[in-house]
């Protein structure tokens, strides 16, 4: 049977324990594409020292572009979204921003997406006004990529935090990024798991569950399938939050399904949208949200 790469990141008593197991799950099947990829991530992450002054000269050639099509007040917002990102990278000591293509690792497959990071902005400002119960609150993950929103997740006081991946290799460096932030987190035990979130089983204590549009088609049929067998094994309230874009299939299909019900829609910028999910299984829900 196929195996998967189980990471655990689990700190008790101001100590730190990493393990790094196999086990043999139905959930961890990965794509035998993905065998013998030698990508590099840490060069698509950090770029050699030569290369820094073309890099600088095409973010200004960037940056003066942009000020002729769209003025210097939208300029110089764009440079203080990159100069944030910088800090909180460095704050943090990870390193998340970067576009990865399914082609270079070797994972091509027209239902899912390639790799882009999570708005720092807007994922922090949506977690504020989520009513996180620290005792009950799960938070999952599906296409945790470096492990960003990971990360970002466990700054609050979920009881767990669970990143799926299907990429062995972006998981790697997501668990030395967690390592890395491990001193800023506040949720104590984080979980990523190399796995195909179309076969992964959703643990019993889930309850709140991010798509950043990681997959459409049957992919996405199948996760929402393994969601719904996971409440009818444990009936709760779970909150389904997607991150999309203007226009997403993602979106299109979650819409068609009648196992979810959209509850509000919360725009962060123009080009950033959640959409908050319930799942309809006759709960009466009794949380509530901030304003």
């Amino acid at each position: 049977m196929p195996t998967g790469l189980r990471l655990v990141c689990a700190i008790s008593s101001g100590s730190m324990a990493i393990q790094a197991t196999r086990e043999s799950r139905d959930s961890a099947r990965i794509p035998a594409a993905r065998e013998g990829v030698t990508l590099n991530i840490e060069a698509v992450l950090l770029e050699p020292a030569s290369a820094r002054p073309m890099r600088l000269i095409k973010s200004f050639g960037f940056f003066l572009t942009h000020w002729r099509t769209s003025g210097f007040h939208s300029m110089c917002r764009v440079i203080g979204e990159r100069v944030y990102i910088r800090y909180q990278e460095w704050w943090f000591g990870i390193h998340t921003e970067a576009v990865i293509q399914l082609n270079q690792l070797k994972l091509e497959h027209p239902d899912r997406r390639f790799y882009v990071p999570t708005n720092y902005h807007a994922f922090a400002a949506m977690l504020d006004r989520l009513n996180i119960q620290p005792e009950r609150d799960v938070f999952l993950d599906f296409g945790s990529g470096l492990g960003r929103a990971v990360i970002l997740a466990a700054m609050h006081p979920f009881r767990r935090v669970i990143g799926v991946e299907i990429s062995a290799e972006l998981n790697q460096v997501a668990q030395e990024n967690v390592c890395r932030a491990l001193r800023r987190l506040r949720c104590r035990s984080v979980e990523l798991i190399t796995a195909d979130g179309a076969t992964y089983r959703i643990p019993p204590d889930v309850t709140v569950i991010f798509l950043y549009n990681p997959f459409c088609g049957l992919v996405l049929k199948n996760v929402l399938r393994n969601i719904r067998e996971s409440l009818s094994e444990k009936p709760r309230e779970v909150r389904l939050i997607c991150q999309v874009p203007k226009q997403s299939a993602f979106e299109m299909e979650l819409q068609q399904q009648s196992h979810f019900t959209l509850e509000r829609e919360e725009r962060f910028n123009q080009n950033v949208r959640y959409l908050f999910y319930k799942a309809n299984l006759g709960f009466t829900s009794h949380r509530t949200y901030d304003p």
